[in-house]
């Protein structure tokens, strides 16, 4: 229904400002949306895994506060992962993903589905993640082989 995919990407929209936003306000960092920022926004994913307690083994309490603040994060840098994304690629939110998937919340281009929100929730748990820029890559690399596209060439300007 279109309506509800409207609401999808307005949603993802609201998200991913609150990234900017949180950027700003709390690193002193300016990102626009560009191939460019996903490095400076890798690099406050690095600070906030970095300021997660180490003494949780890795697990999080499925209910617990913590987890829930690393998941309301993920969604958040997730979302604005999946905007640049939109920005450079001819895609959109999609909820419409293969059963046996966890995350429901998919960035769809073409016949590809992108999952930002894992990523980033990957990222901040996992000593072990690939920053963002490298899965940009991955994914663009991706999409080119498959699609036969390149990116399209928009401003970087957010908006």
């Amino acid at each position: 229904m279109v309506t509800d995919q409207i609401d999808l990407h307005a949603m993802m929209r609201v998200y991913a400002e609150e990234a900017v936003t949180l950027a700003r306000e709390e690193f002193e960092v300016a990102i626009d949306y560009s191939e460019m920022s996903l490095s400076d926004a890798d690099q406050i994913l690095v600070a906030i895994h970095d300021a997660l307690p180490k003494d949780t083994g890795g697990d999080f309490e499925e209910d617990g506060p913590l987890h829930q603040w690393v998941q309301e994060l993920a969604v958040i840098w997730g979302a604005y992962l999946g905007e640049v994304l939109l920005h450079y690629w001819r895609g959109e939110w999609t909820l419409n993903v293969p059963a046996d998937h966890a995350e429901a919340t998919a960035v769809q281009i073409g016949d590809v589905l992108v999952y930002p929100i894992s990523k980033v929730y990957q990222r901040l748990t996992s000593d072990q993640d690939t920053g963002l820029v490298i899965f940009y890559e991955e994914v663009r690399w991706e999409l080119s082989r498959i699609t036969g596209w390149g990116p399209r060439v928009i401003p970087a300007v957010a908006g």
